[in-house]
């Protein structure tokens, strides 16, 4: 083949190349290539891409799976859930081992409530994909049966995602938190307590996690670390590091407020807890002066 027409054949796949890697596996560090609870999508994304330029990729290459892939992760994120699905559907027509695309399926049905489904999605993502992506996919699933109370199921699930020694600090920070969430549910308020610890030595700016261990502690009648703990998220959320906005302690704002209110209701001290009331209250305001979308 001439060289010139080695060059162009490696132009017009250099777009999609690393796509094609990323479908078969992905770095464990690297957390934007990994579908994650806390994100609606299947870990592929081109935040600077036009519906155009998915439009042109799909015309451009309509065999490959990775082309409906990202259009169907992009509609997605746009909410255009039904014309995701049919992406989905197209690029496991393409490649029928394509596990994001069973991924986004799950996230279809679970947006469509839709539960069964989803799972059976999920399912089928853990057997068909390499194993970091299969352990995203049973993230995902412990993630759902927490969410329909199905405790033990998700217990089970979460052990072998912590086990599996394939995610990165941050997304087993998370994995751990959830654990503990579970143990909760079931009245284990130790070992909840011990999975947020290690939740907050994975990553100690996860503030959920010292908020749920204040929880934890209150309801075990430690007083002092509940204090402490609660103490220290509002220290974060009033006066955070400087050049820090919007960290991992912005989103306890409110609940902070509210749970400690309740501790100082309970030792006797209703002056401290209407104080937290009223910060409670002023982070209301604050949220609303804030929203861009407030009524006229």
């Amino acid at each position: 083949m001439p060289v010139r027409e080695k060059l162009t054949l490696f132009q017009s796949l250099s777009i999609l190349g690393l796509a094609f890697i990323s479908l078969s596996a992905a770095e464990a560090s690297n957390d934007g290539l990994h579908p994650d609870p806390r994100m609606h999508g299947v870990g592929i994304d081109h935040p600077t891409w036009s519906m155009a330029k998915y439009e042109e990729e799909v015309r451009l290459h309509p065999k490959s799976a990775v082309a409906y892939l990202e259009r169907g992760n992009a509609r997605m994120n746009d909410a255009d859930i039904e014309l995701a699905m049919t992406d989905f559907d197209k690029a496991i027509a393409c490649d029928p081992r394509c596990t994001r695309a069973y991924i986004g399926r799950y996230f279809v049905y679970c947006d469509l409530r839709k539960f069964d489904q989803a799972l059976a999605q999920s399912k089928k993502a853990i057997e068909l994909g390499p194993p970091d992506l299969a352990i995203d996919a049973l993230n995902l699933q412990a993630n759902l049966h927490k969410e329909l109370k199905q405790f033990p199921l998700a217990l089970a699930e979460y052990d072998r995602v912590i086990k599996s020694n394939l995610l990165s600090k941050r997304r087993l920070s998370w994995a751990y938190l959830q654990r503990g969430v579970v143990h909760d549910r079931l009245g284990q308020n130790a070992q909840a307590i011990e999975d947020y610890s290690t939740a907050i030595k994975q990553d100690p700016e996860l503030g959920k996690a010292y908020v749920y261990r204040a929880n934890d502690y209150r309801d075990l009648g430690d007083i002092k670390r509940a204090l402490a703990d609660y103490a220290f998220v509002v220290e974060r959320v009033e006066h955070p590091p400087a050049g820090v906005r919007g960290g991992g302690f912005d989103s306890e704002r409110k609940d902070v407020y509210h749970f400690r209110s309740i501790l100082y209701t309970r030792i006797g001290r209703p002056d401290l807890a209407r104080a937290d009331k009223a910060a409670e209250l002023r982070q209301n305001r604050m949220d609303v002066d804030l929203s861009p979308f407030q009524s006229r």
